[in-house]
Parts: C-alpha cells; structure tokens; sequence
C-alpha cells in the first residue's frame, strides 16, 4: 500500500521468471482433476508463507529499529519492502534500498534487512513502483536503476526475491496503462535474466480481490513472465462479491499471494481484540483455508499508521495494527503461527521453496 514516490499519490487517499522449480504437480482442491506444475518459490503443499511489511520500524529486528514484530513475535518467512525506480541518486545511491529514506511512511531502507542476523533466513518480498515512468522503463530510461537492483541482489544474493512490479497495478491512483506496463514489466525481467539473477520471482498484483476478469487479462505480461498472482486484502470481501482473482489464478496456473493485507481502520491494543478477530482474522484465515489449493503466501502489514505523517493526512483512518500490542490478538495470532500450514523461518522456509544458498 506504501507509495514510494513523491509526491504522493491518491493511493494514499484511496484505498517471472521462468520457473527453475521441479516439474512438481499438485492438484486444485476445487478440482481434482486439475493440476499445475509447481511455480517458483512455492511451497509443494498446502503451507502459507509468512511476510510481515511495511518499513524498517513496524518490522524491526535490528539495533536501530527494535520494537517491531520481530522483536515481539519473532521473525517470518519474509519480509515486505518498497522502492521505486526513480529513486536512484546522482550519488549512485538508491534510496530505500541500500540508504535509509523515509516518505513520511516510516523509515525503509531494504539493506539494514539484510545486513542484520534477524533476517538471515527471509525471503524478501520486494515491491516496486514505477508510477508514471512505466513507458520510460519500457524505454530504457531506467536501465541504471534496475541495473543497481541486479547488483544489489547479487550482493545478497543468499536470499531469494520475490518482486512484486508495479503493484496494485489496477488502482486508479496508479494510472498504469496495458501495453507501456507489460513492456516495462518484461524490460526489468529480461534485465534482471541478463544479469544471471536467478532466484528471483515475481509477482502480479491488483489493489483487491474483486478486480474484474478482464482487467487481469489486460495487465497480464503472460506465463514466461509471471510466476505468482497476488493481491491487497484490507477489507472481507462479501460472499456476494466474486472473487475474480482465484479464478484468474488458478485458469493461468500460478499460486497466490495474499500480498497486503492488514484490518484498514482499526485500532489493535484498545481491548477490542475479539471482536477484530471476528472481523478481520478469523475471515481472512478462513479465505486462505478455503483456497488451500492456491494461496500460499499472506503478507501482513504490522504498522501504526497513525503514527505516520502520510496516514495522519488521509481521510481514510488506516489505525494501528500492530498484533504485539494486542495481547487477545497477539494470542490467538501466535497460536495459528505454531500450525505445520503458517511458514515462519523457524520452519525451514527456505527448504521448503527449494532454496539455496
């Protein structure tokens, strides 16, 4: 949900890689009779990788920021982060991925991740945007930028990536049109193969579940591109409202990520943890459990939005959903991580999506 560029966008108002997996296939338990070869990075059965997001504070883990969910809960299979092409300096430096910037959404820079033992064993679930630049990127406009990513991947090249381009590609906030954001889309894919970056991922992603069928069609950059589809969850979704991206998914045969998801507006430590948990987990538990076959992933945003001068600005209240500081919310959301299916790092995420160092 963080919009990396400046000056922000009504976002803030609002609201792949050719597999190197196995020829595993695993069957749709929607459909037994269909089947899927494994994507990359996906777990062969039914487990959920854990990503916790969104900036360097509300994740902690480090002797700078130390009193994020890591340094309460423990550490997830990934973390989420952001960055966006046009952050690259005249100084050669790339704000939010090797030097600490902060857009008024708390401080994000994705090395201080990777330099700190905490996230030894994390895959990053890296985000990045490129609003307004997408027919400069298909251009080559922003090959130094993206050159600077492979670099610095290949820098941290002990942890596997999985890159979210353009996320919530569909938002209006975004103005993103078809054809320049496939072309930049496979611009920054065909770079990173050039650069023999191989552990890579990536990911399509829309602002919600209910986004229509043919939207997706329209963005899609096509199966050599795209290895997982993903999308935002801030809100439960009614029963009367289709949900378009499973179908999307599973007719394209990639896993889903649930890729920013955290309970929009409300105030976690103000004893209502039962009924938030009513409200906002127990369903979006209840939606991954009901899709076994194709979501594997959630990443959960554990911010105090209004701490945040971004949030503070917006009409929409964002409030504070940080589960540490809800003890009936922290409970039952450490009880869930102790089953086999939710995938911290304590239980070998990286075995688990073929991985190695």
């Amino acid at each position: 949900m963080i919009d990396i560029f400046k000056p922000f966008l009504p976002l803030l108002i609002l609201c792949g890689c050719v597999s190197n997996s196995p020829h595993v296939e695993i069957e749709s338990s929607t459909n037994p009779e269909s089947t899927r070869a494994l994507a990359k990075f996906e777990p062969a059965g039914e487990e959920v990788l854990i990503f916790i997001g969104q900036d360097n504070e509300s994740v902690g883990g480090n002797d700078r920021f130390n009193d994020g969910y890591i340094d309460h809960i423990g550490t997830p299979a990934g973390i989420t982060h952001y960055i966006g092409l046009d952050s690259l300096d005249s100084n050669g430096t790339f704000p939010g991925l090797d030097v600490e910037a902060d857009w008024q959404a708390g401080p994000m820079c994705l090395k201080y991740y990777l330099d700190s033992p905490d996230f030894a064993d994390c895959i990053i679930h890296l985000s990045i945007s490129m609003v307004g630049i997408e027919q400069n990127v298909a251009n080559g406009d922003y090959d130094e930028a993206i050159l600077h990513m492979a670099r610095f991947m290949k820098t941290y090249s002990e942890h596997p990536y999985m890159i979210r381009i353009g996320y919530e590609f569909d938002g209006s906030w975004n103005h993103y049109e078809p054809k320049p954001f496939i072309a930049a889309w496979k611009r920054i894919v065909d770079i990173l193969r050039q650069e023999s970056i191989e552990e890579f991922a990536t990911i399509l992603a829309s602002s919600t579940p209910g986004l229509d069928y043919e939207t997706w069609e329209a963005f899609y950059p096509g199966p050599d591109y795209v290895d997982w589809i993903g999308y935002s969850y801030f809100w439960t979704p009614p029963d009367s409202l289709k949900l378009h991206v499973l179908d999307f998914a599973r007719d394209k045969k990639h896993p889903l990520l649930m890729a920013e998801c955290a309970p929009r507006g409300e105030f976690l430590g103000e004893g209502q943890g039962v009924e938030i948990w009513s409200k906002w987990f127990g369903p979006a538990f209840e939606h991954m459990e009901a899709n076994r076959d194709i979501i594997k992933g959630f990443a959960y945003i554990n911010c105090n939005w209004q701490s945040q001068l971004m949030w503070q600005n917006n009409p929409i209240v964002w409030g504070d959903t940080r589960v540490q500081i809800d003890s009936t919310i922290k409970a039952r959301w450490e009880h869930k991580m102790d089953e086999p299916r939710y995938i911290n790092y304590k239980d070998n995420a990286f075995e688990l999506i073929r991985f190695k160092r």
